[in-house]
């Protein structure tokens, strides 16, 4: 009966912690970074090959719709992007990071509710400055990530192109290895989240056990949020504001995803016993 109890007290935390409402402030600050995204985007397409760029064109159009997959086809198509030694390039480059700090800031405060946890009143500027600079590490790191599971995604689509594979257990075969893999560096995604982002000391089995459940839900919410937007009409009943409504609603559900898998880890932890210990500048609610 212990994962009945979990997912039981996940659920009933879940909604006393308001995690709907945190989703979407932590939606709004994620679509901030969209405008540097679009031109870091432009940034990396300039260093892609042709069948690279349609790979990631596919994956963004199975993830949040075809509109959004025109939008990125547009960009791949626009000609010649900041460039590396451009001045535009690094400045958008700065601000992605600013802005996506400030989204793990709120994630980060969403984090602390879940675990009951709170910053010492009084830390003033060094708190918040050991706050945005760890912000600054996890944003970093998941962007190696993310371009790590661009790169395998891409290469895993070139090796499918030219295997010597009947057609039908071909793409499967390789569906399910980009999917495995995937899934795979989003639950080390979310391990850094869930280790190093509350103001807690959490234990690694929690850790490693409420990752891969996070992932598994991930993965499993990507792939209908991509059929949903595929037939839904959200995105061609607002015309040219359809995308960004398509991006936060997108945006939103992955918030919630990870709110619920960190409810999940930390009902594991305390199913087994084990205290969920402030750090040393934290303390209880």
């Amino acid at each position: 009966m212990a994962p009945w109890t979990i997912l039981k007290r996940s659920v009933k935390k879940f909604l006393e912690d308001r995690c709907p409402e945190l989703a979407a402030s932590i939606a709004f600050f994620g679509a901030l970074s969209l405008a540097p995204v679009l031109l870091v985007m432009l940034w990396v397409f300039d260093h892609l090959p042709a069948a690279s760029r349609q790979d990631v064109i596919d994956q963004v159009t199975a993830t949040v719709g075809a509109q959004a997959g025109q939008v990125v086809q547009a960009i791949s198509t626009s000609g010649e992007g900041p460039g590396t030694r451009s001045l535009a390039g690094w400045v958008s480059l700065v601000v992605l990071l600013v802005s996506s700090s400030g989204a793990f800031l709120q994630l980060q405060a969403a984090m602390n509710r879940v675990w009951d946890v709170e910053i010492q009143r009084g830390r003033g500027v060094k708190g918040y400055l050991r706050k945005r600079a760890l912000s600054f590490l996890i944003v970093l790191s998941l962007g190696v990530l993310l371009l790590a599971s661009l790169v395998v995604s891409a290469g895993i689509a070139l090796l499918s192109r030219n295997a010597d594979l009947p057609l039908g257990a071909g793409g499967w075969l390789w569906q399910g290895l980009d999917l495995v893999v995937s899934t795979a560096l989003i639950a080390l995604a979310f391990a850094i989240i869930f280790k190093y982002l509350p103001d807690t000391r959490c234990e690694w089995p929690d850790v490693w056990w409420g990752a891969a459940v996070t992932a598994i839900l991930f993965s499993a919410g990507k792939i209908a949020m991509g059929l949903y937007l595929g037939k839904a009409t959200v995105t061609s009943r607002y015309g040219a504001a359809g995308s960004a409504i398509a991006l936060l609603l997108w945006l939103w559900v992955g918030a919630i995803i990870v709110l619920f898998g960190a409810e999940l880890t930390q009902s594991r932890a305390a199913q087994h016993h084990r205290p969920i210990e402030p750090a040393e500048y934290a303390v209880h609610e």
